[in-house]
C-alpha cells in the first residue's frame, strides 16, 4: 500500500476490512462503492487517487450509470467515497497513528456473550467492563495496537486491546495477571 492508485487505494480497503479497523459491513460496502464510482473514470484520472476529486468523479459516474440508482443512493456513494478517500489519506500521512473515521464502536465488542434462544435465534448481550485507562502526557502519541478476540467459552468471546504492535512479553505477564485474578476460583 505505499502507491496512490487505484489498485493501492482498493487493497488499503481490503485491508482495513481484514484487520476489522472498521465494521466489516461498512469496509465492504466502501469498497463496492469505490469500485463502482472509480470504475466510471478513465485510467489516467486514477493515477492518484489521493488528487480526486469527489465532485467531478460522482457527476462523471451519475452520467454513465446514474439511472440504475436512486438520489439516496447516489448521496450515499458520496459520502462513502468520501470517506474511504478520507481514510486512505490519513493512513498515507500516518501509517503508525492511523485511526479510520466513521461511525465509532464505542468498545461495544469489549465482551460479547452470545446467548442462544431456541426458535428465535441468537441474541447478543454487549457488556462493558471495567477498563484501567492508561496515563498519558500531553503530547503523547494515542497507543495504536490490534484487537484480539479470545473464545473462552463456546457463548462466550472476549476481546483484548488494543494490544499495542510493541507489545513485551513481561507487560504480556502483567496483563495476564490481572486476568487471572479476575477468575472466580
Amino acid at each position: 500500500m505505499n502507491g496512490v492508485t487505484k489498485g493501492d487505494f482498493v487493497a488499503f480497503l481490503a485491508w482495513v476490512a481484514e484487520k476489522g479497523l472498521l465494521p466489516a459491513n461498512t469496509a465492504q460496502a466502501r469498497k463496492a462503492t469505490a469500485n463502482k464510482v472509480l470504475g466510471a473514470l478513465d485510467p489516467e484520472d486514477l493515477v492518484d487517487v489521493t488528487k480526486l476529486d469527489v465532485e467531478h468523479a460522482m457527476m462523471r459516474f451519475t452520467n454513465k450509470l446514474g439511472k440504475n440508482y436512486t438520489p439516496d443512493s447516489l448521496r450515499t456513494y458520496r459520502s462513502r467515497l468520501e470517506s474511504a478517500l478520507a481514510d486512505f489519506k490519513a493512513y498515507r500521512a500516518n501509517p503508525i497513528g492511523f485511526r479510520p473515521s466513521g461511525r465509532s464502536r464505542n468498545h461495544m465488542s469489549d465482551v460479547v456473550e452470545k446467548s442462544g434462544d431456541k426458535g428465535k435465534g441468537a441474541r447478543i448481550k454487549t457488556q462493558r467492563p471495567f477498563v484501567a485507562e492508561e496515563s498519558a502526557t500531553v503530547g503523547s502519541p494515542v497507543p495504536m495496537g490490534s484487537i484480539v478476540p479470545i473464545q473462552v467459552r463456546d457463548n462466550l468471546i472476549i476481546q483484548v486491546g488494543p494490544v499495542p504492535f510493541d507489545f513485551t512479553p513481561s507487560e504480556a505477564k502483567r496483563v495476564a495477571n490481572v486476568i487471572l485474578a479476575l477468575a472466580a476460583g
